[in-house]
């Protein structure tokens, strides 16, 4: 009997973890389009060789795209 309970109890708090790391997964993937590159960002892409101020409009364009096709595979599923 106890261990039932207990077992029950274990699969409520297993259950729950899940559904709060989904939400602060899609949470971050919202946020992730809100914010411009930062400062540090814009450098390590100028030490990557992208120096032109296009070559990170471009990046973050493409980045803006590819989250709302991750978030939209995701709705799907």
């Amino acid at each position: 009997m106890i261990q039932s309970i207990l077992g029950a109890v274990i699969m409520s708090l297993a259950t729950s973890s899940l559904l709060i790391a989904i939400r602060l997964g899609q949470n971050a993937l919202d946020n992730t389009k809100r914010y411009p590159l930062t400062n540090y960002e814009k450098n390590i892409l100028k030490y990557a060789g992208y120096n032109k101020a296009t070559d990170s409009d471009i990046l973050s364009q493409e980045i803006y795209v590819k989250i709302d096709q991750l978030l939209l595979d995701n709705k799907a599923q």
